[in-house]
């Protein structure tokens, strides 16, 4: 109970600061009097502080998400291969899908790996918006690790909309190409959207003026 205290009386100050700098800003925006020097230096600094709250929020919540959809595919995959085409879905294209036991498997591993990748690349972040090798790498191989499975699964529904042409495509197991691939791109556009903020931002810095108030 006291370290619960204790944690609460230390995040009720930061809760205030960041409210009080949030207000700070909008009551300069709202201002019809140009900004003195000063009061430019609170607003951009405000806005980059808000879209680092914002952009780390996101971060994790990205992170969190592809962890536990990577949980569920390492678990796929593991069952799998301990029991190959048990599982419903893979049962269901047993007849259509290539590479015998071991192409769902070696699919489903790299969807894993992918979203792993995803939630490692959320998790280095950036470093004031440069592009470093650490955060790249994880990104370059998730995309490429959800592509071609998905492309994979994909040819698989289609085999097995050719061949049992009463059945058609199970879209039931459109999942199985689409949430991996899906959740990397989600997080490349957010990726992007943060890089976007942080520019906007730095022109905004790079275009304050001199002015005093007299």
């Amino acid at each position: 109970m006291r370290v619960r205290q204790t944690q609460q009386q230390h995040q009720q100050p930061r809760q205030r600061r960041r409210q009080t700098e949030d207000h700070v800003v909008d009551d300069l925006l709202q201002q019809h009097d140009p900004l003195d020097e000063h009061e430019q230096e609170l607003v951009v600094a405000g806005l980059r502080a808000l879209a680092a709250r914002q952009e780390r929020g996101a971060r994790r919540a990205l992170a969190a998400l592809s962890a536990v959809l990577a949980s569920l595919f390492t678990w796929l995959t593991c069952e799998q291969l301990a029991r190959p085409f048990q599982m419903r879905h893979t049962g269901e294209l047993r007849a259509v899908v290539g590479g015998g036991r071991l192409g769902p498997g070696l699919a489903l591993a790299a969807q894993a790996a992918a979203l792993w990748a995803t939630a490692a690349a959320m998790m280095v972040g950036e470093n004031e918006g440069a592009t470093t090798t650490t955060a790249a790498k994880p990104r370059a191989f998730a995309a490429l690790s959800s592509l071609l499975p998905a492309l994979y699964w994909s040819h698989a529904m289609l085999t097995h909309a050719r061949a049992f042409l009463t059945l058609g495509v199970p879209w039931e197991l459109a999942w199985l190409p689409l949430a991996p691939l899906t959740l990397v791109a989600v997080a490349e556009a957010a990726r992007q959207s943060w890089r976007a903020t942080r520019r906007e931002v730095e022109q905004l810095e790079s275009a304050r003026y001199d002015h005093k108030r007299v």
